[in-house]
């Protein structure tokens, strides 16, 4: 008999291991990593020490072993767990992975982890580990020579001076990877509707279209695309241009945006149209559940530059992008 009893049925029938692994699978379609942005997050102890702190959370993490086609393991970290990074030497630089691993000896081809000391009906079998002197570079458990078949995945890497033994946060890189980040694409446009014009030298929002949206209750960034399209100036003018991220008042600037520079050539007589391009990204964790603004800044260089104007043959269109991203 090939197929193993379904999950799941009723009376004394029994549903392999391999069974459940194959689920979780499913459930993450096959991806690896912790479930949130804050989660297993490695840092130094407030007092600097030899230990590093890993935060609580959930991870997903393949396996890798024998038996491991199309089989996920589920772990969570329910308390701050430390390691304990030992000295370097006068020879120079140690790099140190922080990983965390499954060590199941049940598991076709664990007999590796029997001597580890754990129970092999009750574990422990998840564990945070250090795996010492690492290659320069590396960035997953599974580029460190001996370590292609371990069933885990990178949290941080340590990188450690020469005749050190007190670890710092500049020493640590992460490495966290979420297994399933959320993303989301809202899209908001002005088909020539809010009719203005830029006389002044001073910043305005311009065209006068300022969309709502509200970040959502996981995101923890954002990028604001802007294309403004067909813009008419009636004679030569150059100025200055930022997307802004403002609160729902429409006022209070969340991000600033960069300054750029525009400038319509209008040398040829008669109105010159041109498109302007913008973006910004930041960090919007504050704002979850909130109601934030786009708004596109403009002015001119001088009173002496020509005056803009969007008119019923111009449209904006403002492009929020809410990522879910490690923090």
């Amino acid at each position: 008999m090939t197929w193993s009893n379904p999950w799941l049925v009723g009376g004394n029938a029994e549903t392999s291991e391999q069974t459940a692994r194959t689920l979780a699978f499913i459930a993450s379609g096959g991806a690896e990593g912790i479930a949130q942005p804050a989660d297993l997050k490695v840092v130094a102890t407030p007092v600097p020490s030899s230990q590093l702190a890993v935060s609580i959370g959930g991870a997903i993490i393949l396996n890798r072993g024998a038996d491991s086609y199309e089989q996920s393991y589920v772990g969570v970290n329910a308390d701050p767990d430390t390691v304990t990074i030992n000295p370097t030497n006068s020879t120079g630089v140690r790099r140190d992975l922080v990983a965390v691993r499954v060590e199941d000896p049940n598991a076709v081809g664990g007999t590796q982890w029997a001597g580890n000391g754990a129970d092999p009906d009750e574990g422990p079998f998840l564990f945070t580990r250090v795996i010492e002197n690492v290659p320069a570079g590396t960035t997953r458990l599974q580029d460190v020579p001996g370590h292609g078949n371990d069933v885990g995945f990178a949290l941080a890497l340590v990188t450690i001076p020469a005749n050190t033994a007190t670890i710092t946060s500049a020493m640590l890189t992460d490495l966290r990877q979420i297994a399933r980040p959320r993303e989301t694409r809202v899209v908001a446009r002005d088909l020539g509707q809010s009719v203005s014009t830029l006389t002044q030298t001073a910043d305005r929002v311009f065209p006068a279209f300022q969309p709502s949206f509200v970040v959502p209750d996981w995101a923890t960034h954002v990028e604001i695309e802007v294309t403004v399209s067909q813009i008419s100036a009636a004679s030569n003018s150059n100025g200055y241009a930022a997307l802004q991220l403002r609160e729902s008042d429409g006022q209070t600037i969340i991000l600033p945006g960069d300054t750029m520079a525009y400038n319509a050539d209008a040398s040829g007589g008669g109105n010159t149209r041109f498109v302007h391009l913008s973006s910004t990204y930041g960090d919007v964790r504050s704002y979850r559940g909130r109601t934030i603004r786009p708004s596109n800044v403009m002015r001119k260089a001088s009173a002496a530059a020509g005056d803009l104007s969007y008119d019923q043959y111009a449209q904006i269109k403002f492009v929020a992008t809410f990522y879910e991203r490690i923090v």
